[in-house]
């Protein structure tokens, strides 16, 4: 049932795509780029304040999810860690976010780099997104032995309402399918693979380091 996690992934991820386009139209953002990536600090409302990495098409698309904490990771992906207060936000997720825009450069060279980064965190999110629903589907089959369990664990996992910290920019996708590939990898007996994982998966959230606990169980 593979393809069937997959279609229900694509689906749950087309469904919060949708829903953030009507949600940004119909609800004012709060703007939260005051650390000032490109101008002083404005004192205009917030409101009326859109974000850099969007504009026009892209906006209508994609700008929901380029607010609160995403619009850190888009900032230090273009232009490093430019700010102390950026090193609450852990570095694995913006280097995969620059190598992609990097490669989108070629493909789409009339964009501007604010526009590819959003692209590449929607492309990389959702890559993320389809990888670790198929591998907490692999990890329920190999602790429940149950196909239907474990299509279900990955279904509900597709549906949960933290969903939305999945589809932004956000580091919690890569983690969940850094996280749910190295308990496969450990528990199919790939220790090397399941430490190599979790060492990524530490660089991408602080609390990464806690998969070790399942090394010591």
């Amino acid at each position: 049932r593979k393809f069937t996690v997959v279609k229900w992934a694509l689906l749950c991820r087309l469904a919060a795509l949708c829903l953030q386009v009507a949600l940004n139209y119909a609800v004012e953002n709060y703007d939260s780029s005051y650390f000032c990536l490109d101008s002083p600090l404005s004192l205009a409302s917030p409101s009326k304040q859109p974000s850099v990495y969007s504009c026009g098409i892209l906006e209508s698309v994609l700008g929901g999810l380029s607010r609160w904490d995403s619009i850190f990771f888009l900032h230090i992906a273009e232009d490093g860690y430019s700010y102390e207060h950026f090193a609450a936000f852990f570095p694995a997720w913006p280097l995969l976010l620059r190598f992609c825009t990097a490669g989108l450069h070629v493909l789409l060279p009339t964009l501007a780099d604010k526009q590819l980064v959003l692209v590449s965190s929607f492309l990389l999110s959702t890559l993320c997104f389809l990888v670790a629903a198929v591998a907490l589907y692999y990890l329920g089959l190999e602790v429940m032995k149950n196909d239907q369990l474990a299509t279900c664990a990955a279904a509900l996992f597709c549906i949960n309402p933290a969903m939305v910290f999945l589809t932004a920019s956000y580091s919690g996708g890569l983690f969940a399918a850094l996280g749910f590939s190295s308990l496969l990898a450990l528990k199919k007996g790939n220790r090397l693979l399941a430490v190599l994982l979790m060492a990524c998966a530490s660089g991408t959230r602080a609390n990464g380091f806690l998969l070790i606990g399942f090394l010591m169980h």
